[in-house]
């Protein structure tokens, strides 16, 4: 029996329903009851993935999953065309748990009656995205919202099983939408998951909760959920996440030295922008705490999205090590600009030669490069061939800033991306940016 379980955990599912909104994959496994799974949005279809698919697999468990192409919210044609596919193959089991996130959550609600649900395990789930169900209160999710979503809310004959609802009841737009569903189905049991926003999914993510979860639905136990629920965002970094960003403006040093303290942490603060990292930096200098100061920037910099503050950021960390801002590149090299060749290279040093550094002047979201000679400032230009040149011509040598992963840069002027070559050539001349085209201030 063993081996036989084994077998069926490895075998590939089995893509039992395709149309241009969904896709349903069957999984065989060795338990009493069939989970069907309802995945969010992230939840990609991939060829013969489904949601949930690791723990799954390592629980043995039969399992039907439903997964989203588009924000359909799980069309409801789609769903009833799909279930003869479904029906054969967990027609013959009397217990079904469904199990969905966020729009998933949605869905495993809204279809529960027609799948025959005895459980139903939402997380984070809406009751309508449609503005014109929710009493002019915002709905969330705007961007997502289409006409054919249109009055899309779920009936109360639609709901079936008992159903327990996890979300966080200090969010605003996830509190209405649960008060929303209490409305059409009011024996549903909310589980509240607090200081992790709609972040739901995560919090919960693993073999172990999977299975807590199930069993614990199963059993009615909902003081044992409100345990687990506990449990699992104690040391979430969603939940201190959250607590950091509600009291970042409140307490702001006591939550700099909490950072400071736990750098390996990915707090992920959305608003952790230019004012926050230049507080925390005045902060750390204010206690004469240098080391600190670059730990925090050299921790959290990744997190910042708009160009003028990933160069102010890079700014702050080369004041804090005691030199000007450099243009650093792929290489481990700094642009510097070569009076001999009259030229624009890259070195990892200015070794006493005929060479000087790059200045950099920010203008919005530009950033303008010169150089010096004899204490003299010297402007930069791009030549025809794409060389940085200080013999004068008509482009003087300003770049477009445009962020890339990892607190890169690209610079492009006028569709021609700056690029640095092992060999210390610099030009202007690539249409796409790759490695080699990515640079940090620092």
């Amino acid at each position: 029996m063993r081996d036989k379980v084994a077998d069926m955990t490895t075998m590939p599912a089995e893509i039992i329903y395709d149309d241009d909104d969904i896709r349903v994959l069957y999984h065989p496994g060795a338990s009493s009851y069939v989970l069907i799974t309802f995945g969010d949005l992230l939840t990609v279809p991939d060829g013969a993935k489904f949601f949930a698919e690791a723990p799954v697999r390592k629980l043995g468990l039969t399992c039907v999953s439903f997964l989203v192409k588009n924000a359909n919210w799980y069309a409801p044609a789609s769903v009833t065309a799909a279930m003869p596919a479904v029906n054969a193959r967990i027609g013959h089991f009397r217990e079904r748990i469904i199990y969905g996130a966020s729009m998933g959550g949605y869905g495993c609600i809204r279809h529960s009656a027609q799948l025959g649900a005895t459980t139903v395990i939402a997380l984070c789930p809406q009751w309508s995205v449609d503005p014109a169900q929710t009493e002019g209160r915002n709905p969330g999710w705007p961007q997502l919202f289409s006409e054919r979503l249109r009055g899309h809310g779920t009936l109360p004959e639609q709901v079936a099983g008992d159903v327990y609802i996890f979300a966080d009841q200090l969010d605003v737009v996830d509190k209405f939408q649960t008060e929303l569903l209490l409305r059409i189905y009011p024996q549903a049991k909310v589980i509240n998951v607090p200081m992790v926003e709609h972040h739901v999914t995560p919090v919960f993510a693993g073999t172990r909760n999977l299975e807590s979860l199930i069993a614990l639905c199963r059993a009615g136990d909902v003081k044992g959920l409100i345990r687990l629920s506990r449990a699992v965002r104690k040391d979430s970094p969603r939940r201190i996440n959250a607590c950091i960003q509600k009291g970042i403006d409140q307490m702001p040093r006591t939550v700099y030295k909490i950072m400071a303290a736990r750098p390996q942490d990915d707090f992920s603060l959305v608003h952790l922008g230019g004012r926050h990292m230049a507080r925390a930096v005045a902060y750390f200098g204010s206690i004469s705490d240098r080391k600190a100061a670059i730990s925090y920037i050299e921790a959290y910099r990744h997190e910042l999205r708009d160009p003028q503050e990933i160069v102010r950021a890079g700014a702050l960390l080369a004041h804090l090590k005691g030199r000007p801002a450099r243009l650093l590149t792929f290489h481990n090299t700094a642009l510097v600009f070569d009076h001999a060749q009259r030229r624009c290279t890259h070195a990892a040093a200015i070794d006493g030669g005929f060479r000087s550094p790059i200045f950099l002047r920010v203008e919005g979201l530009t950033l303008t490069l010169s150089t010096t000679l004899a204490g003299m400032e010297v402007a930069l230009y791009i030549n025809e061939a794409g060389h940085i040149t200080d013999i004068a011509s008509p482009a003087l040598a300003r770049f477009e800033v445009t962020p890339r992963a990892n607190n890169n840069v690209n610079l492009n002027h006028e569709g021609r991306y700056l690029s640095t070559q092992p060999e210390g050539g610099v030009t202007c001349d690539r249409d796409t940016p790759f490695e080699w085209e990515a640079f940090w201030i620092g």
